[in-house]
Order: C-alpha cells, then sequence, then structure tokens
C-alpha cells in the first residue's frame, strides 16, 4: 500500500560569487505489494432486546373438556384433562397421548404393549409444592393380558433422572442387582433413581432362586403395590452367602419375621392388567416444621365384583426431606418436587398408561434456545468457522395460575451460557468480558420494561434479571437474542461439539431447564478448523528533513548532497551528530500516505514462522529526468534507508531495488511490529556523495514482501 510523499522545501543558499536558487524535495512513497493487502476491519453493531408478549386467558384446569383419543387403543378413563405443557417423554419409548380436537395432551403412554420396553415421562417443572396441602388423582392403565410383566412407577424426585442401569425388573427406578458375588446392597442403591420416592404397581415375579431378580422381602406372591426410595442402601437385603438380593419392604404380609424394611409393600389379590383403570390418589399434608404427612391410596379395580382398597400414610420430616431427596447432603431442602412416570416391559409385557384426573393447578414453565447464522438454524451438522456471527434466539413459555403471578417473588432470573469457542458481544460488535452489563428491552402489550444481562465472572454465562412479572392467570411468550461470535479457537481438525447446559429460568426458588425446540438438552455442531492468516496489516511512508536545532527542522541544500549525508550507525548513535542526519521524526506524511508505522498480524494457529523484505527503487525526479547519482547513472544506489527501534538499527536498504531482509520471525513466533508505541517508525535516510546533484522533487517506491514461513 503507499502514495506519493509529500514536499520538502529548501531555501535557497549562496556559494561563492554565484547565487544559486535551490528547491530540493526530497519524499519516500512506500506501497505494499506482492499479493498482501491491507485488511480492513468493521464490526457489525448488535442489538440486544427482548420481547415479551402476554395474552390473557385462563389456565386450563385438569377435568376441563377435552376427548379420550379413540385411536389410542385404550378405554377412556373414569377421568381425564388437559395436561399440555405439563409432561414430556425423556425416553423414545415413551409418548403422549393427545386429545384429536385440540391437539393436547390428555394422557400419558409410559410403554406400549411391546416386549423390552423402557419408558419415561416426567413434569417439564417442580410441581408438587411441600409447603402447600395438595391433592392428586391418577388413573393407571395396564391392558387386558394373561402373561404380564413387568410394571410401572409413579416417581416424586427432586430433579428428573434415569438410574445408571436399566434392567426390566428395575421398573426404571429400582437399583439394578445383577453385580458379582461379595456386591453390598449400597452398590445395588447407587445404580437406582437417585434422590426420588417411588410407588410401583409389580406384575411379575422376578428371580426366585436364581442369583439377581427383584423379590419382595415379604410373600413370594407375583402381584403387589409398594413404595419405597429408590436410592437409600435399607431399601436392599442380600442374603448370604451373596446368591439373592431383595427388594427389602416392611410389608403386607409378614414374611419370616423381617418386618423392617424401608419400603411398604400391598399384595394384589390379581394382576392389575385385567382391562380395568385403577386409581392412585396422593394427598399432602404439610406441618409447621417443613415436613408433613403423604397418604396415597390405591384403588384397584376387579374384573368383576367390588372394587378393593388399601393406603398408606408416610411422614417426612424437614430431615427426611433432605435425607431423601437433596443431591447433596448440603444442598438446601427442596421444596417442590417433579412428578414423573417409568415403566418396563421384558419378554412378557403389558402397556402402561396414565391420566390424570385431578391435580392442584400449577405454573407450565417451558424454554427453547436454537442457535442461529443470520436466518440459518445452527445443527449438528452446521460447519461454523472464526468469526462467524450467530445468536442465541430464547423463548420461554409461561402459563401463570389463576391464584398468583409469576414468579411471585417478583423475581425471575435467566442464566444462559454460551459455547466455550464464543464470545457474547456488546452492542458496538466488541465482545463482552465479565462484569460487562448489556440492557435488555423487555416490552409487555404496549408497555417497556427494562431488564439487564450481566456476563458471569468465568466469561461463560449471561445472567438475566429484572425481567417482569408474568400476571395471574396470563400465558406470556418471552423472546430474547443475544449475539455471540465464533473466536480464535487454534482448532487443527474438523471438530463436532457439544454445549451442554444450555441454560435455566429460575423463579420462586425452582429452576427450569432450557432445550432445543427439537428437545435436546444440548447445542450441536461443527467448528472447521482455524486456518488463521498471515497479514502485513500496515506499511509506512516517510518524509526526510535535516534536523535545525533542538526543535526545528530544515530541508538539505544542494552542497549538502553533493558532500554526502550520512546515517547512524552503532558507534555515533548520539543526539550530538543528529543534525547531520536525514530523519522522519518530525512525523510528517507524504500525499496518499500510508500511515507511520510497520505491522504484521500472525493468527495462524500453527505458528510456522515468516519473514519480511523491502525493495526500494531509486530516488528519481517526479519528471523521471534524473536518478540520484554520478553523472546521471539509473541504476541507484545512493541512498540508503535505515529502519530502527528507536535506538538499534533494523534494516539498512539501498535504493537500487535489491529485496533486503527486514525481519525473520522463527517457528513459534506471531505479531510484530515498529513504531506502533510512538506512533511513528523511527528512520533514517543516508546519502552517499555524488558528483552531481540536480534540484527537484525526489520519491522513490518500496515494495513489501511477507512470505509465510522463516527465512
Amino acid at each position: 500500500m503507499g502514495g506519493r510523499g509529500c514536499l520538502l522545501r529548501s531555501v535557497a543558499k549562496k556559494y561563492g560569487a554565484i547565487e544559486l536558487q535551490v528547491r530540493w524535495h526530497l519524499a519516500t512513497g512506500l506501497f505494499a505489494k506482492g499479493g498482501v493487502l491491507m485488511k480492513k476491519r468493521c464490526y457489525l453493531l448488535a442489538c440486544l432486546a427482548m420481547l415479551l408478549c402476554t395474552l390473557l386467558a385462563p389456565v386450563t384446569s385438569v377435568g376441563a373438556a377435552v376427548t379420550w383419543p379413540t385411536t389410542s387403543g385404550y378405554p377412556a378413563p373414569p377421568s381425564f384433562g388437559d395436561v399440555d405443557g405439563l409432561f414430556s417423554p425423556t425416553m423414545g419409548d415413551s409418548s403422549l397421548l393427545t386429545d384429536p380436537t385440540s391437539g393436547h395432551a390428555v394422557g400419558l403412554e409410559i410403554n406400549k404393549d411391546q416386549a423390552n420396553r423402557s419408558g419415561a415421562i416426567w413434569s417439564k417443572a417442580p410441581m408438587f409444592d411441600l409447603d402447600k396441602d395438595s391433592s392428586y388423582t391418577m388413573y393407571f392403565y395396564l391392558g387386558n393380558k394373561t402373561v404380564t410383566g413387568e410394571g410401572m412407577a409413579f416417581v416424586l424426585a427432586a430433579k428428573p433422572a434415569a438410574p445408571t442401569r436399566v434392567d426390566p425388573g428395575s421398573l426404571g427406578v429400582w437399583g439394578v442387582d445383577r453385580l458379582p458375588p461379595n456386591s453390598t446392597a449400597k452398590q445395588i442403591a447407587d445404580t437406582a433413581l437417585p434422590n426420588s420416592f417411588a410407588m410401583v404397581v409389580d406384575t411379575i415375579k422376578n428371580g426366585g432362586d436364581e442369583a439377581g431378580g427383584y423379590d419382595q422381602y415379604s410373600a413370594y406372591l407375583d402381584y403387589y403395590f409398594g413404595s419405597g426410595y429408590p436410592a437409600q442402601t435399607a431399601m436392599y437385603r442380600i442374603s448370604n452367602p451373596h446368591w439373592m438380593s431383595w427388594l427389602y419392604f416392611n410389608g403386607d404380609p409378614p414374611f419370616g419375621g423381617f418386618q423392617t424394611g424401608l419400603g411398604l409393600q400391598n399384595t394384589l389379590s390379581k394382576t392389575a392388567a385385567n382391562g380395568k383403570w385403577h386409581q392412585l390418589t396422593l394427598d399432602w399434608k404439610k406441618d409447621n416444621a417443613g415436613g408433613g404427612t403423604l397418604t396415597y391410596t390405591v384403588t384397584m379395580q376387579k374384573s368383576t365384583g367390588s372394587p378393593y382398597q388399601f393406603d398408606r400414610k408416610i411422614k417426612w420430616s424437614k430431615s427426611d426431606i433432605q435425607k431423601y431427596f437433596a443431591q447433596k447432603s448440603g444442598d438446601p431442602v427442596p421444596r417442590k418436587l417433579y412428578l414423573g412416570f417409568t415403566g418396563t416391559t421384558s419378554s412378557q409385557y403389558e402397556p402402561h398408561v396414565v391420566a390424570i384426573g385431578a391435580m392442584p393447578e400449577a405454573t407450565a414453565i417451558n424454554g427453547t434456545v436454537a442457535l442461529m447464522r443470520g436466518a440459518e438454524t445452527v445443527e449438528a451438522t452446521t460447519h461454523l468457522k472464526v468469526d462467524d456471527v450467530l445468536h442465541y434466539d430464547y423463548t420461554v413459555n409461561v402459563k401463570a395460575t389463576s391464584q398468583a403471578p409469576w414468579p411471585e417473588s417478583g423475581t425471575a432470573m435467566m442464566n444462559v451460557p454460551k459455547g466455550k469457542y464464543f464470545d457474547y458481544l456488546k452492542a458496538d460488535g466488541t465482545p463482552a468480558k465479565p462484569g460487562d452489563t448489556l440492557p435488555i428491552k423487555v416490552t409487555i402489550g404496549n408497555s417497556d420494561y427494562q431488564a439487564q444481562g450481566k456476563v458471569q465472572p468465568d466469561g461463560n454465562q449471561i445472567a438475566v434479571t429484572n425481567m417482569p412479572q408474568i400476571p395471574k392467570g396470563a400465558t406470556a411468550t418471552v423472546k430474547f437474542s443475544l449475539p455471540a461470535k465464533v473466536k480464535h479457537h487454534g482448532l487443527l481438525e474438523t471438530t463436532p461439539v457439544q454445549d451442554k447446559p444450555i441454560g435455566t429460568i429460575t423463579g420462586d426458588g425452582q429452576t427450569y431447564d432450557l432445550k432445543t425446540p427439537a428437545g435436546k438438552d444440548f447445542l450441536a455442531y461443527i467448528l472447521d478448523p482455524e486456518t488463521g492468516e498471515l497479514v502485513l496489516e500496515k506499511v509506512p511512508s516517510f518524509v526526510f528533513e535535516l534536523k535545525n536545532g533542538q526543535t526545528g527542522y530544515r530541508n538539505p541544500t544542494v552542497m549538502e548532497m553533493v558532500k554526502g549525508l550520512p546515517t547512524p550507525t552503532a558507534t555515533n548513535w548520539d543526539q550530538a551528530n543528529a543534525d547531520q542526519w536525514l530523519t522522519n521524526q518530525q512525523g510528517r506524511e507524504p500525499t496518499n500516505s500510508t500511515g507511520k508505522v510497520l505491522s504484521v498480524k500472525d493468527t495462524r494457529p500453527t505458528k510456522q514462522g515468516w519473514h519480511l523484505t523491502m525493495q526500494l527503487s531509486p530516488f528519481t525526479l517526479t519528471d523521471n529526468s534524473y536518478v540520484l547519482g554520478d553523472n546521471g547513472n539509473k541504476l541507484g544506489g545512493k541512498a540508503r534507508l535505515v529502519l530502527t527501534d528507536q535506538t538499534t538499527q533494523i534494516a539498512a536498504i539501498k535504493d537500487n531495488n535489491n529485496a533486503t531482509p527486514v525481519k525473520n520471525m522463527a517457528a513459534g513466533g506471531t505479531d510484530w511490529s515498529l513504531g506502533t508505541q510512538t506512533g511513528n517508525v523511527a528512520a533514517y535516510l543516508g546519502i552517499e556523495p555524488t558528483a552531481t546533484a540536480k534540484a527537484g522533487q525526489y520519491q522513490a517506491t518500496a515494495t513489501w514482501l511477507l512470505t509465510n514461513a522463516p527465512e
């Protein structure tokens, strides 16, 4: 890059009796050639906004008028209602049964009537409130079968999860007991569904006299309804010499005098797979000490005749809730639990279907995040490269209850992590740093609110606070976007990436996980390797003058040119001699200047080194009539340009069109520059003695060549 330099004007001097009017003009214009281009940078201004729209509508309660899908193959339950948005399958074998008219969920199919299946459906948010009295009525259907297996479970848990192992006899909750000899009950418990309480319908006897199995430690009966704590060691008992493990119930009827197990068990007179819907009712009565009493009542319908019923009361203190449901001993006592359903089949099988007859009105919260590149959704097969501009699109759906706004406390917060290979962007397009606060506009109807997004100390998360309350009885959709950019990552191979977690929203002490629109808990994409680039970012132009006293500068005379002008050396680098050197230290720039500094940028992750050369053409009058030198010599070589870092010579280049090394960067090195600290490359120009010199304007062109390997 480069252009013509500014003109330097000298004054008239007298020599002997002859008065010579001399005008000496000296300048250089430097151009970058050899295919290296100046790099212009621009930044996309990113606007950060959040839009929240409310549609006032009553919340649909369970029991509202909906239609049971006759195509499901299951008879309609005694009572059911709209549970749309409240539950979500977490395993592939499970699905929601939908009203064919509204498309809303009205039933939960945990398992189809097929062999070797494992299913699970969980509430999308914690709904079993331990701080409020509540009642739930649920119905379960297990088909009409003579050969059945394995059973299903109703579960309360601090967080939806899955066992580390699933065996058909485990029903998706119990620990898997197919362990080596001398294994312990704790080892069995460690494979179970954590932090949970389960109520199960078991439809087949497992185990017997074989190692493994899930016999209840009560009577050898095929069918029972039991309850217990899957992840507690006291739920399991191993008989010596470790050939048989048991689920350890305090049951009915007693067996061998052992009635001290942690679980509870009731024998069923016949299989529950009799073509009838059966009822499970949960009643919770809180106390004033952080605990309460859970009563579950089971009503079993017979094939013929009157139903029979049994119930169990379970008291939980605050410490019991901590023990059974807290994920860690030091965690706060959970106050809301998720409601889930699991089931398994083996070579013997039955369907497992649930309908909700009645339950407390619950706030429904669910949210999604999509990673976008423009209008393109980033997916697992999408290739991203460095500097790709992205944006996270967040959508949170809130259905507040008719009794209270959400959140009741008035404070909601979103925690939205980004991928480690990305930068969040501020409104000016620059990367956001830890502690930066980003304004977020929130609109509800015709009113605007101001939320805030603060970059967390790890730099990888933004906490969005000051979000508005959703009015009671309202359905609201919260939408906002956060801009991001793929940063330099140094990856040398094509790399599939999964970012997890992807975000949460918290209100009233409960946290709801965000999902992708496809229901996944991670964002996937492919990062292309970073090739980086080697760029000659800036090259300087110069105006050379003689130092004149302490502060002034002047142009050289013809006589001084004929006699020659030196440049600094290692031995005369002192200011006492400074007035004899042509220098650019006044800081002037020629016309069409390319700047005053020299810089090389190397973003290549391999850092294989590079070298830079400069080629200087002969100093020539602007009309090309004369080349500086003796008797019209056109080859140049009379001037020498010296580049310095103020005190040390970097390179000396003659004006003879010969390429001269300026900088050699060995492998492992990176960026380099001259003049960036002072804003002006320190340069000097020496002139060898010449027999003649003509007055006029002189200029030279510099050609810079940057090569992507060390010399």
